[in-house]
């Protein structure tokens, strides 16, 4: 209605005018031009005025020519081609040049929407990763799940897949989905706290994200669920078809009977989205909570987070007790639930773009539900500052970053990215120009 009310009133302030005008009668038209007395006006026509305050940041499309559906993944081909591929949650991953960011130059890299099930609950097409050296070898890692149904909720068979497919050309824009070699494949109990992430680490190794499949496996360590893995993917496996990769010598649980050794830490509800910071190599995980707490992880080898015991730094169900020996607690934790700060949260990526200097070396992250998008600074030890960077309202799914060090926030339908406002006021701040009035 304000928009509106606008309206009414300049036009309503037109016809007083002219009125006036009239009024005087030839008096008026005794002067050439102009008027011979400044009259003063202390009413503001425009009541509000709409955008950000000049210097703070904003949310504002990436790519505004392109469109997506439920868009969970953009990632840069480590090849200097400066091509970005964005990857859907029902399995369709689409490549386009950075530099030209247009439907045309819009192709499909890998189609594996007959394989991805998508249908409901946290299933899809999660992760993704581009092997380091994948201007050479062409290979490239994903992350999908499966579902056979066999009755009602919860009796069904889901299945986390991790998956390699190579590029015999890796200049070519396609994949062809049949060099897939299935590297693993988890049975997950329920259609929820499936994690997702995968990603290399500054050793070479790849890591994978995996939530404790609704079923508080966290603290089992006969159990892939619930933890962050490592493996070798690079060196041949000795048992090809028995275990398509090598667990690297160096795992905190090798030899540790009963354990898995794949396992590199352990104590996570769902590690929906982890990553590294390229500069440093710190591991940061975003843990969804349960009831109280939303939490952010620095992830280390052979550490134990918490989870189902611990929920943020709270306890939460504790077999006998609530020992907190030997558990890592969160670098940051969120108050949880609607209306409160987080609800889930997503994790994020160490800043280093050009565009907001500020936010250099800053971790972004951000809210499912709530949108906030945080930023907090870590200097290995402890956390140094904390703060909202951002809070929107559009549905974030997910949170990425190109060899830029550009971060960008994924939701519904498209990609965004952070930048400072240069028009517009807040609240009932004045503009200083005119360009900087919001069009009625």
């Amino acid at each position: 209605m304000r928009r509106e009310a606008s309206l009414l009133w300049g036009w309503a302030g037109c016809v007083m005018m002219t009125m006036m005008v009239w009024s005087m009668g030839n008096a008026a038209y005794a002067q050439a031009y102009g008027i011979d007395t400044r009259v003063s006006n202390n009413t503001l026509l425009i009541d509000t005025l709409t955008g950000a305050t000049p210097g703070s940041l904003t949310i504002e499309p990436a790519f505004p020519l392109l469109g997506f559906d439920e868009p969970l993944g953009l990632f840069e081909i480590p090849d200097g081609s400066g091509r970005l591929v964005v990857m859907q949650r029902d399995g369709l991953i689409q490549v386009f040049p950075k530099s030209d960011p247009t439907p045309g130059n819009m192709s499909t890299f890998l189609d594996l929407r007959d394989r991805v099930n998508d249908s409901r609950g946290e299933l899809g097409c999660l992760g993704m990763a581009f092997d380091p050296d994948y201007a050479t070898n062409g290979r490239v890692y994903v992350y999908y799940t499966t579902l056979e149904d066999i009755a009602e909720w919860p009796f069904y068979d889901a299945d986390s897949v991790i998956a390699r497919y190579t590029n015999d050309v890796p200049a070519d824009d396609s994949v062809d989905r049949s060099t897939e070699d299935i590297l693993l494949i988890q049975q997950q109990p329920y259609d929820n706290h499936n994690g997702g992430s995968i990603a290399f680490g500054p050793d070479g190794m790849l890591y994978i994200a995996f939530g404790d499949g609704g079923d508080y496996t966290s603290q089992q360590l006969d159990s892939l669920l619930g933890k962050i893995l490592r493996i070798d993917v690079t060196t041949p496996p000795a048992n090809p078809g028995v275990l398509n990769y090598v667990i690297p010598p160096d795992n905190p649980f090798v030899g540790v009977s009963g354990a898995r050794e794949e396992t590199y830490a352990n104590g996570l509800r769902n590690p929906f989205r982890m990553a590294f910071d390229p500069l440093t190599g710190v591991l940061y995980a975003g843990d969804v909570g349960e009831d109280s707490w939303e939490e952010i992880n620095v992830i280390r080898s052979g550490e134990n987070y918490g989870w189902p015991i611990m929920e943020g730094p709270d306890c939460f169900n504790p077999p006998t007790g609530c020992d907190t020996t030997g558990l890592t607690l969160p670098i940051a934790s969120h108050v949880n639930g609607i209306g409160e700060e987080a609800v889930a949260i997503l994790g994020g990526h160490v800043y280093y773009g050009d565009a907001i200097p500020e936010l250099y070396g800053t971790y972004i992250y951000a809210d499912f539900i709530t949108s906030n998008i945080w930023g907090l600074t870590y200097d290995g030890t402890e956390v140094t500052s904390t703060s909202i960077v951002k809070n929107d309202s559009f549905g974030m799914r997910s949170l990425a970053q190109d060899a830029s060090g550009e971060v960008y926030f994924l939701d519904c339908c498209g990609i965004f990215v952070l930048r400072k406002a240069t028009k517009g006021g807040g609240g009932n701040a004045l503009p200083t120009q005119l360009s900087d009035m919001p069009a009625l």
